[in-house]
């Protein structure tokens, strides 16, 4: 008889631990990702101006109301009213010969007396009034500095 040298096969066992780490993976990144698209959807608001905003909620209706919107325009200097004492600010956006009333509690915007058009962020009212939540204050391009004594 011949002798026949066998070599010794080896088997391998397919790695469980890997799968586990690769499928652990796949949940995490999976996560992250409902939660960056969620948070997204939840943080998006409608950016439209006055007419926009009242064509959309007369299309829209009563469901309209209760969605965070962002509106811009032109502020309406002389309908500036601040109250102190309850820090409600109450102005008008003048855009298309409108007058489009918003309400604001809390602190006034520093340049909000300089300032030539708003956007504010919050919820229209079906009684046609815009409670805002959040107010920028768009200032003119070109600053001049003021002439006098110093």
């Amino acid at each position: 008889m011949e002798n026949v040298m066998v070599e010794p096969k080896f088997v391998s066992k397919p790695r469980k631990s890997n799968v586990k780490f690769m499928v652990a993976g796949l949940v995490i990144v999976a996560a992250i990702g409902f939660l960056a698209v969620s948070s997204f959807q939840a943080n998006s608001m409608y950016y439209l101006t006055v007419p926009e905003l009242k064509q959309q909620a007369n299309a829209d209706g009563a469901g309209f109301f209760e969605k965070m919107v962002r509106v811009s325009g032109p502020l309406h200097k002389e309908s500036i009213d601040w109250n102190a004492k309850t820090m409600t600010l109450k102005f008008h956006i003048n855009e298309a010969d409108e007058m489009f009333p918003v309400v604001y509690v809390g602190v006034i915007p520093d340049t909000m007396e300089n300032g030539e058009s708003v956007v504010v962020e919050g919820k229209y009212t079906p009684e046609g009034i815009f409670n805002a939540s959040t107010i920028l204050v768009k200032c003119p391009s070109k600053y001049e500095p003021e002439t006098g004594d110093m």
